[in-house]
């Protein structure tokens, strides 16, 4: 699979590049420090030659050229933004070594304070070169991280403005000059790799660093290399490897001196602690962590910025919502007076929120987040980046669970477009766009238009060998039902056998997820009325869910009464009476006797009750539901509705005209107002009534 294959996400791809930068200008100070300089003076004068040699103006025509021969229509805007970030990073640069060299230069200045600062100086430098060797490389999976490659050199330069930051570069390195460029560089290299969302080349280089600081055996560039190999493992979801790396990393770092240091290795343990599921950890590792890029770079820094949200996103996964939407809020807040309206970092804040607020159930504060993090993408990448679709795809989303489906279909066929364009048709990015535009023509009732999304999104799937996953799975499932309903039954029945198949072999689901499974396929034979077929993946069903939730659980209870239904159905009332008394009986135990649920219950068997001809019973069991259902959800609920109507038609077979027409006409006043309207139950109604008038009171 490439690297264009994979998944853009706004928040994550921005929070890595935090964690990268923050371990590698950490890593180019204790395992390498500047050069020795003869004086201040000369220092001075090589220091604008040395910016001039890495970015000039024939750096900036290869740098422009390399980026917009990729191809995709965002690459020119990419160019633009991505040379004026380096600009800035330059001009930052001179600055910096120009103050430097000031204090150097003035008697009774700092001597340690401007050698550490002209370490770290020179520190940036090379990350700066690294970056803009990744840059001048024409590679359309790299395109759409280079503005966040560019950003991350101009933060390691803002870092050298910061004293408390300075702590890694106050000795001087064992190694030689060449040992520690060498260093420096291949730290660098990963940690730009990292950023392009290239895991194993990152390993690579980190691995190649780690391998020279053990040759020189220099603790920190080992204790570096390693930090950068568990983001890198973490990055591949090899969450085991990157446990036992971070294990292994030992206490180089002191808080005191190197805060910054220290905050890369509890940012790694804090991700290693989140992928392993244990919350608690990853949130104070996560906190410890912001408090020390805090103090070292100020509140109001980028990076501290990214390390908040770490801690925002900690305290979600911990369930402490409330403390989550807070910090997210403060975040934006902070972010847009610091950054300004426009700053990438803003967008990701508004996306997370946007996230939080969704799982809430808070639909118009969701929307108000993901549209503001869409208008900001919009405005920071320009219309066609991949992080502009992936804030519109997150936005559709987000308007089709609630049920804004034309709103939904455009967002996601303009998320479409700019995918296609930037990765090419055959990307998984762009399958999962095929795949919730296939959902939301399904919800629309376009289902020939859902079919063909979604064929092209297993299409897809195959090609870049996902066919086995979780996406392909979803994909079956929904395919199978959109293909059931055009009543292409056969074909429905073989999308979810092929649903299951994933689930059983590849994705480890667990009962309840394969229950649900085998009560899919039962549905569409019960359709096709093959009910033996059907009733078989039902019992499974249940089967699964006694073994998994216990025998007393409501989901078994649910399954059952889908039994007793095709039961009903098949005509085999007799067997359905006695299935729908055990749902009664599961229900009443779970929820109580005056729940809806067991209302509904009461509703089933006395319908089945008069179709079997013992009225007494029948009206008594359907009475009941009635009256439940009445108390918990009002006289103009279709509960009630469908009560009335049970209870008219075993009237009136009870040969009770008079006590039958005032429910049958309830009721069919209720169904002739629904939307849709139930045809078939508003003719069975009319006939029922016309009957039971000829036949007067």
């Amino acid at each position: 699979m490439t690297r264009a294959a994979r998944r853009l996400t706004t928040r994550g791809v921005r929070v890595a590049a935090g964690a990268v930068v923050c371990t590698l200008l950490a890593a180019c100070g204790g395992a390498s420090v500047n050069r020795a300089r003869s004086a201040a003076g000369e220092a001075c004068k090589s220091a604008e030659a040395e910016q001039a040699r890495v970015w000039n103006d024939a750096q900036r025509r290869l740098l422009t050229t390399a980026l917009e021969a990729v191809g995709p229509a965002y690459a020119a805007r990419t160019a633009q933004d991505v040379t004026r970030r380096m600009d800035a990073t330059s001009a930052a640069w001179l600055a910096g070594t120009s103050a430097v060299c000031a204090e150097k230069a003035r008697p009774g200045g700092a001597a340690s304070r401007t050698d550490a600062s002209a370490a770290c100086y020179d520190a940036a430098l090379s990350y700066q070169r690294a970056a803009l060797a990744a840059l001048a490389v024409s590679d359309r999976a790299r395109l759409p991280f280079a503005r966040d490659v560019a950003d991350s050199a101009f933060d390691v330069v803002e870092r050298c403005r910061h004293p408390d930051a300075l702590g890694p570069f106050g000795s001087v390195a064992k190694a030689d000059a060449a040992d520690t460029e060498r260093g420096r560089t291949l730290l660098a290299r990963a940690s730009v790799r990292l950023i392009q969302d290239d895991a194993s080349g990152a390993k690579q280089e980190a691995s190649r660093a780690e391998a020279l600081g053990l040759r020189l055996a220099d603790t920190r560039l080992v204790a570096d290399a390693r930090v950068l190999r568990v983001f890198a493992a973490l990055r591949q979801q090899s969450n085991a490897e990157a446990g036992a790396i971070a294990s292994g990393i030992g206490a180089p770092y002191v808080e005191g001196t190197d805060p910054l240091g220290a905050a890369s290795l509890l940012r790694a343990e804090s991700e290693v602690a989140r992928a392993s599921g244990n919350a608690e950890d990853a949130l104070r590792f996560a906190e410890r962590a912001r408090a020390l890029v805090e103090r070292a770079l100020g509140a109001e820094n980028g990076e501290a910025l990214d390390y908040a949200r770490r801690v925002a996103d900690a305290e979600r996964a911990a369930g402490e919502t409330d403390p989550a939407v807070s910090r997210y809020a403060r975040i934006a807040e902070i972010t847009e007076r610091s950054l300004g309206p426009d700053a990438p970092r803003l967008a990701a804040v508004h996306a997370a929120l946007g996230e939080v607020y969704a799982a809430l159930g808070a639909g118009k504060e969701a929307e108000r987040e993901s549209s503001a993090a869409l208008a900001i993408a919009q405005r920071a990448y320009g219309p066609d980046h991949p992080r502009t679709a992936e804030a519109r795809y997150e936005l559709a989303k987000l308007l089709f669970s609630q049920h804004d489906y034309a709103r939904a279909l455009v967002e996601a066929e303009q998320a479409f477009s700019s995918r296609a364009a930037a990765f090419g048709e055959a990307s998984p990015s762009v399958a999962e766009t095929l795949s919730l535009a296939g959902e939301v023509n399904a919800a629309m009732g376009q289902n020939e238009i859902a079919v063909d999304a979604e064929r092209r999104a297993l299409s897809i799937y195959a090609r870049v060998q996902r066919a086995n996953g979780s996406e392909a799975f979803a994909l079956h499932m929904n395919l199978g039902r959109s293909l059931e309903a055009l009543s292409r039954l056969d074909e429905a029945l073989a999308e979810l056998q092929k649903g299951l198949a994933i689930q059983e072999d590849y994705t480890k689901a667990a009962g309840p997820e394969l229950a649900a499974t085998h009560e899919r396929i039962g549905g569409v034979l019960r359709a096709a009325k093959r009910y033996d077929d059907a009733l078989f993946e039902h019992h499974l069903a249940v089967q699964l869910l006694k073994e998994s939730l216990g025998p007393s659980d409501a989901a078994v209870a649910a399954e059952q009464a889908r039994i007793a239904s095709i039961l009903e159905e098949q005509g085999k009332l007799d067997d359905a009476t006695e299935t729908y008394r055990e749902v009664l009986r599961l229900d009443e135990n779970a929820f109580g006797k005056d729940h809806p649920r067991t209302g509904s219950d009461h509703q089933s068997l006395g319908r089945v009750l008069g179709l079997e001809k013992q009225f007494p019973e029948a009206v008594s069991e359907l009475r009941l539901a009635l009256s439940i259902h009445e108390r918990a959800l009002g006289k103009e609920h279709p509960e009630v509705a469908g009560d009335r109507r049970h209870l008219g038609l075993t009237l009136a077979a009870m040969g009770k005209p008079k006590e039958a027409l005032p429910e049958l006409s309830f009721a069919l006043a209720f169904y002739e107002k629904a939307t849709p309207v139930d045809e078939a139950a508003v003719q069975e109604l009319r006939a029922a009534i016309a009957k039971a008038g000829k036949k007067g009171p």
